[in-house]
């Protein structure tokens, strides 16, 4: 899971309660699930771009994913994963990233690079 929280300040965190993704039928601050819970999720990255050309890629979140995710049905597998979003909050995938260095059915576990 990948989750949301702000900071005014970096010490106290606020959790927003978002109709994106329900926890126990409920509002969560939950941005992406992936739908096998044994599923690993590491090294989530987002870069923010505010005079993006294209808004709807003002940020850019790549994360190391153990599966595919929805929204990428030609892709199986450990890989790197792209996705763009114009606030941070509602996300579409883009790409995986499959030469990279956990690409051939390999997991990494301490570092996550782009070339």
């Amino acid at each position: 899971m990948i989750s949301y929280a702000t900071s005014t300040d970096g010490r106290r965190w606020t959790r927003p309660l978002l109709d994106l993704v329900p926890w126990e039928g409920k509002p969560s601050n939950i941005l992406l699930r992936l739908p096998n819970p044994a599923a690993e999720c590491s090294y989530a990255n987002v870069f923010v771009d505010p005079e993006a050309v294209n808004k709807s890629q003002t940020y850019e979140m790549l994360a190391l994913l153990s599966e595919e995710p929805p929204g990428f049905p030609k892709h199986k597998g450990q890989a790197i994963y792209r996705y763009y979003s114009a606030d941070g909050i509602r996300w579409h995938a883009d790409i995986a990233l499959r030469d990279g260095p956990c690409w051939g059915h390999t997991w990494c576990s301490d570092s996550m690079y782009i070339k």
